[in-house]
């Protein structure tokens, strides 16, 4: 029989089930206090049955038998067949399991009467039966989200149980080697022992063996007694047949002068528990140390069986029960490395030794600076020359270092063929084939061991650039076929001819490269003679200009060969400047004002007029020139519009 303090812990908790937020719905059998203490001294041998006048009825007298209708659960023939409760199976009857108006239910799940005994068919939605034990139902909330807990995707730093073991992150084996111990014969939390944590002696979820279940019987309250799974009856309800099966069949009725610490079997005092203030003896060595039993009236004392033969966890207790403690101690886990051959045990504490150098740099294959990793800090060396230089390994705790062979020189950093010289080569184009529009390559340095095959500048062929600086496209910008030959004026600038007033229109399409390139166009604009309305109108603008990068400025002269000393910017001649611009407008053909200030020349007249300024001939030469101010060169193209009487 458990201790007392045990028996009031089971009862406590047996009372929370029951009460208003009971897992269980229990429903004692329908006999009132006298009929239990008849079945009580019945039992006991504490009274003998009598008659209303005191005398003793004779065993032979008759009985005579009255049918009160249909058969009830209630230990009575009802129907007076000679049969008692003959229309009720307590093995497998929900209302009545293992006892009559026992009725199976559990809290959020389903309940079966499985031989007498009430188990958890299935759990509600969202709940598990965790622990195993019946009598808290399906105690735990959860719904699975995944297969198991996973580093990838946050499943292991989210604090959930993804997977509905009862455990989460850090807790959990799936993301860690070590967690608190589960009665699972296994050594989860890495401390050499296995199950430590659960007492298979008297826990009664895990009675005997971990996951053994005791099940819950009528009027009592699961217990485990040496491995062997029991009950303690309820208070007021006493077991007085000893038949598992019915459980706590009989009313209790308390003795005057209640006395628990006898053991005799009986209880006393009717508190559910017998003989709880018995104090034991005890017996056995260390981990196989237990107390002395009462049950049912018997006292017995017997060691636990060692669960280890050998004591090699510095825990300070004599885990193989020869009356030493540690003796067969052996470092744990958490000891590593050098550290592991130096760790101490004293008073049940380890201690690891201390680590002999503070980085592991020889190739030794021990672990010296303790942390768990061999030869990490190993530092390298180097054997052979040139391009066979190698550098040493550490395998195993052994180095070796093996110089490379020689192979043709290639464009890389490197003196493949080992002749101490680096990249060298009597044939360029060999070692980097020139790519499209490129007529000279060379192999060049890119810093210490890099080498890469590139162009060498002016190595394009005639009208081509290699803007994006890629070797692997060569040069990939074709400038455009009207780029003029000459940097000289006028030989610089593409002569566009003459665009008269009669809407004569020119399309231009250029690019600007190399970097800083320049286009120069020249126009003559001609005004023809007007009689009534001038129709001199020069438009300039682009019609394509990629990410607004090109700007052009206008300039006017009077002759073509007003290049001559044409400044670089508009901003240091204005005289001749128009502006930079990306549209530029210029025309006559307006009036403004009134009087000698009136401007414009529509209306105009050929001679002077009243009211009419006179029809002025404006032909003259324009010069563009067209440039990318601050921007990335980029072999895109611009389109210019130049027109002239366009209204």
């Amino acid at each position: 029989m458990r201790s007392g303090s045990a028996h009031i812990g089971a009862v406590l908790l047996f009372l929370a089930i029951i009460g208003t937020g009971c897992d269980w719905t229990l429903s004692p059998v329908d006999a009132g206090p006298e009929d239990g203490r008849e079945e009580f001294a019945e039992a006991t041998g504490d009274g003998e049955e009598q008659s209303e006048d005191g005398a003793d009825e004779p065993e032979d007298a008759a009985e005579v038998c009255e049918a009160t209708g249909d058969e009830l659960c209630d230990g009575v023939d009802n129907d007076c067949d000679g049969d008692t409760d003959e229309d009720f199976d307590l093995r497998t009857d929900g209302a009545n399991c293992g006892a009559c108006g026992w009725a199976c239910e559990v809290a959020r799940g389903t309940a079966a009467c499985v031989e007498g005994i009430c188990t958890i068919a299935a759990c509600d939605d969202g709940y598990l039966d965790l622990d195993g034990a019946a009598f808290d139902g399906c105690e735990y909330e959860c719904t699975a989200t995944a297969a198991a807990e996973s580093p990838d995707g946050g499943g292991c730093e989210n604090g959930l149980d993804d997977d509905c073991d009862g455990r989460s992150d850090a807790e959990d084996g799936d993301c860690a080697a070590c967690v608190p111990e589960s009665c699972d014969g296994l050594d989860n939390d890495c401390d050499d022992l296995t199950d430590e944590d659960f007492d298979l002696q008297a826990d009664p979820v895990h009675c005997g063996s971990c996951g053994r279940d005791c099940p819950i019987r009528p009027h009592g309250v699961p217990a485990c007694v040496r491995g062997e799974c029991s009950f303690d009856c309820v208070p007021g309800w006493a077991d007085a047949d000893h038949d598992e099966r019915n459980g706590c069949e009989a009313t209790c009725t308390p003795s005057p002068a209640p006395d628990e610490t006898t053991c005799d079997g009986i209880d006393a005092d009717c508190d559910g528990f017998v003989d709880e203030d018995y104090v034991p003896d005890w017996c056995g060595t260390g981990a196989c140390e237990a107390p002395a039993v009462c049950w049912h009236g018997v006292e017995d004392c017997t060691p636990l069986e060692p669960a280890y033969t050998i004591d090699a966890v510095c825990d300070g207790i004599d885990q193989d029960c020869d009356g030493t403690t540690d003796e067969d101690y052996v470092p744990s886990v958490r000891c590593v490395g050098l550290c592991r051959d130096t760790a101490d045990c004293t008073h049940g504490v380890e201690v690891c030794g201390t680590p002999p150098a503070a980085a592991d740099e020889l190739c030794d294959g021990l672990d010296e600076d303790c942390d768990g990793t061999t030869d990490e800090d190993y530092v390298p060396y180097t054997c052979g020359w040139g391009g066979c230089i190698r550098t040493s390994t550490c395998i195993d705790g052994m180095s070796d270092c093996i110089s490379g062979g020689a192979t043709d020189e290639v464009c890389n950093g490197s003196d493949d063929d080992c002749d101490g010289v680096i990249d060298e080569t009597t044939d360029p184009r060999a070692m980097c084939p020139p790519p499209a529009h490129v007529s000279t390559t060379a192999c060049l340095n890119c810093g210490p061991g890099c080498g890469r095959c590139g162009i060498v500048p002016g190595g394009c062929a005639a009208g081509y650039h290699d803007i994006n600086e890629a070797y692997s496209d060569g040069c990939e910008c074709q400038q455009e076929a009207t780029e003029p030959t000459s940097s000289a004026c006028p030989g610089l600038v593409r002569d566009l001819g003459d665009l008269p007033d009669n809407g004569a229109t020119a399309e231009i399409r250029g690019n600007c490269v190399p970097v800083g390139d320049v286009d120069w166009y020249r126009f003559r604009a001609v005004d023809n003679d007007d009689g009534a309305c001038d129709q001199f109108h020069v438009v300039v603008e682009f019609v394509v200009n990629p990410d607004d990068a090109f700007r052009f400025d206008v300039f006017r002269d009077d002759g073509p060969d007003g290049c001559l000393g044409l400044p670089d910017t508009c901003g240091l001649e204005t005289g001749r400047c128009e502006g930079e611009a990306v549209r530029y407008d210029r025309n006559m053909a307006f009036m403004s004002g009134a009087g000698r200030d009136r401007v414009g020349e529509c209306p105009c007249s050929a001679v002077p007029s009243y009211g009419r300024n006179v029809c002025s001939p404006d032909t003259q030469y324009y010069f563009v020139k067209v440039y990318r101010p601050g921007a990335a060169t980029t072999c895109d193209s611009y389109t210019i519009q130049i027109s002239n009487g366009v209204p």
